[in-house]
């Protein structure tokens, strides 16, 4: 699924949140990716969670709808699939300096603290919670610009993590900035790049994110499972009883 299906659910997110806010950050503290339980499956389906061009795709897919027919979710294990495709700014940050002062904020704070504003303990600076209402606000030290301002169309909300690196392909490299708009990152003057992002939130790379080899074993002897695997797929995985 597109970046476009991504700005429309989190735009109908928004306009049922009572303060216009975008979702909440998970609660994981490797992770920087939107709290999937406040989107699924109101706003969107766990297939836009995986990355078409992604090598596990298929793999990834089953795996997440056999939670789906089960009704039992890993919540933590669909966050760490999802990591692998989104990275997720859900405070306002307009350049590198701020990036790490927010970054260096989040650490350590409670699942309750998520959805709401992010205070940097030394040095003052309130970052706003991303959202459609995000306003200009009096006091200088609030990271609070207007979405529908240069800042605030120069501002990335939610960008692919294969918009990063040496390999990609600028010309389809595109993220969402804070108003909801798709927009290719190269020559629109964004004040942060997905490598600015993915430098201060993986500073070690996706290493964080990376799924455990051992994954198909997981889903070895599940029904749900085996349901979904082709005939080839399960005498090679051994799945066949």
């Amino acid at each position: 699924m597109s970046l476009e299906h991504m700005a429309l659910a989190f735009e109908s997110y928004a306009e049922e949140s009572p303060d216009g806010l975008y979702p909440p950050l998970a609660p994981y503290d490797d992770l920087w990716v939107f709290d999937v339980r406040a989107m699924y499956p109101d706003f969107m389906a766990m297939e836009f969670l995986v990355a078409e061009d992604d090598a596990d795709s298929d793999a990834l897919l089953k795996e997440l709808w056999a939670m789906e027919a089960s009704g039992e979710f890993d919540w933590e294990r669909v966050h760490r699939i999802a990591a692998k495709r989104f990275m997720y700014l859900p405070w306002v940050a307009t350049d590198e300096r701020e990036l790490s002062q927010m970054v260096a904020a989040r650490q350590g704070i409670s699942s309750e603290e998520l959805n709401a504003d992010l205070v940097n303990d030394e040095t003052g600076i309130v970052f706003s919670r991303a959202g459609s209402d995000v306003l200009l606000g009096a006091n200088e030290d609030v990271m609070r610009p207007d979405p529908g301002t240069q800042v605030g169309q120069r501002t990335p909300l939610l960008m692919e993590t294969s918009a990063t690196g040496d390999d990609r392909d600028s010309g389809d490299s595109f993220v969402i900035n804070l108003n909801l708009r798709v927009r290719p990152f190269g020559d629109d003057g964004y004040l942060l790049t997905p490598d600015d992002v993915m430098a201060a939130l993986y500073p070690n790379g996706l290493k964080a994110v990376e799924l455990d080899a051992g994954w198909k074993a997981e889903l070895r002897g599940t029904i749900v499972a085996k349901e979904l695997y082709t005939e080839a797929e399960r005498n090679e995985e051994g799945l066949v009883e």
